[in-house]
């Protein structure tokens, strides 16, 4: 199959995209304007046209009105992939699919599908993966540390959204800080964060090396001892910790239903329930080298299966139940 990604989101185009290409399928990954979108359907002949999120390229309706203007004119099917659920759904997805008039809507979000169906939309749960690009550890001494977070604060601007997200650092980071054990961390906004929303000191055994780019996260998740992973919701997981379990990192993160029905806490990963078993866990596990391995490889055997090859196989065999291909 011919798949044609209209994506300017630079994270995204390396998810999906790899998924169809692992696959077997062809695909062409073009960042559209008002003048090329025709161009690559014509010179491209897709049998699918993606497109995912929020970027340049879904946020401009002259741009989804034409995505969609030339999928329906060649009878393409029009597949658009929500990874903004629930936070942005009314913010930014549906002003999104509204003009774009996909013929599917995937989402990350399952209690979201039956929302898009009310709304008159074919939906389906589609949850994030790993990339099996990263299924290969490798220790880097740049990135060499004991604890690290690799994030973004979302502090001020994202106060609104992810109160959860919060939740879940005073439950892993608070407690760090507070006992003064050395954190490092990839990301905008920690100071402010620290300092503002923790009401702490920064500690002098933090450090702070700022924006990481994507294609070098794993290097932090295979070289630190333990990675810290926020989530955004309970009954959702962030892309992190796909890429941090693929990636061959040991990751500590809070327990939530998602991270059970998906994980077992202490046999893939560190679940904590609270910020004195967060402590706990971190002091225990810092020490004990051959238990860390353990769990860092028990992690990236199962989440072998989800990998966005896997992704793509549900992809198609949703699409086709209902139709659309």
């Amino acid at each position: 199959m011919r798949v044609l990604f209209f994506d300017s989101n630079k994270v995204l185009v390396q998810l999906l995209p790899v998924g169809f290409l692992e696959a077997g399928h062809v695909v062409r990954i073009a960042e559209p304007s008002r003048q090329n979108i025709l161009s690559h359907i014509r010179t491209f002949n897709p049998d699918l046209i993606f497109t995912q999120g929020w970027s340049m390229t879904t946020s401009n309706l002259h741009t989804r009105l034409l995505i969609h203007k030339y999928a329906k004119s060649f009878r393409i099917p029009l597949v658009y992939w929500s990874v903004e659920d629930p936070l942005f759904t009314n913010q930014y997805v549906f002003p999104i699919i509204k003009t774009l008039k996909p013929d599917f809507v995937f989402t990350i979000c399952p209690s979201c599908v039956d929302n898009y169906k009310k709304h008159g939309y074919s939906s389906s749960f589609l949850d994030f993966g790993y990339k099996p690009t990263r299924h290969s550890s490798q220790m880097n001494k740049e990135y060499e540390c004991d604890i690290a977070l690799v994030a973004n604060s979302y502090y001020p601007n994202g106060t609104r959204f992810f109160q959860y997200r919060f939740k879940t650092l005073r439950n892993l980071l608070l407690p760090l800080l507070e006992h003064h054990i050395p954190v490092n961390f990839w990301g905008n906004g920690w100071q402010a964060f620290i300092t503002d929303h923790l009401h702490q000191k920064i500690p002098k055994t933090c450090n702070f090396h700022g924006v990481i780019p994507y294609t070098e996260v794993e290097k932090v998740y295979q070289s630190a001892k333990i990675i810290l992973c926020p989530q955004n919701l309970p009954d959702q997981l962030t892309l992190r910790t796909y890429d941090i379990l693929g990636s061959g990192g040991f990751l500590l993160t809070v327990d939530t239903p998602a991270v059970r029905r998906m994980f077992r806490p202490n046999h893939d990963l560190l679940a904590s329930s609270s910020p004195n078993e967060t402590v706990k866990l971190v002091k225990h596990y810092l020490k004990d080298s051959a238990e860390r391995n353990r769990i860092r490889e028990q992690g990236r055997i199962s989440v072998a299966n989800h990998s966005y090859k896997h992704r793509v196989k549900e992809v198609i065999k949703v699409l086709k139940q209902n139709r659309i291909i």
